[in-house]
């Protein structure tokens, strides 16, 4: 996923399954304004592959929160 920072702000995005558990956090921390590529490899936290399902990606960025769907394909 592609990521434009208008401004530098305390980020995170974080995975969630379609049940609303929390898969992986990917950023979570202070991130200057710019543009950014996250590459989500498809695992939990724990480091397991996740199955193919439709998951949810929560972007925080300052006072910004977005949620998208995104489909997992293996």
């Amino acid at each position: 996923m592609e990521l434009h920072l208008p401004q530098d702000a305390s980020t995170t995005i974080t995975i969630y399954s379609i049940l609303g558990q929390e898969v992986k956090t990917l950023v979570n921390g202070f991130e200057k304004a710019e543009f950014k590529k996250v590459v989500w490899d498809g695992t939990n936290e724990l480091g397991n592959k996740v199955a193919t399902c439709v998951y949810i990606y929560k972007i925080r960025a300052g006072k910004f929160t977005s949620n998208k769907k995104m489909i997992m394909l293996r």
